[in-house]
């Protein structure tokens, strides 16, 4: 489950182009700001979108598997 919510926060980062800010504060509105991954993900992510040119692979987001009906 905590996979899925980092790749959905991930997700959600780059395609918004948020900074870390924006990411910490959208973290803390869903109340995982606390969580370990997102802890790492924030200390990692840069100020600004456009700061970086090559993104390492743990930055990138992940493919979320489609919803079963």
């Amino acid at each position: 489950m905590d996979n899925l919510i980092l790749a959905g926060l991930k997700a959600e980062a780059h395609e918004g182009k948020w900074g870390r800010y924006k990411l910490e504060q959208e973290a803390r509105k869903s109340m995982m700001e606390q969580m370990p991954e997102v802890q790492s993900l924030l200390a990692q992510w840069p100020q600004t979108y456009g700061q970086m040119k090559e993104w390492p692979k743990e930055l990138l987001p992940e493919e979320i598997p489609p919803k079963r009906s």
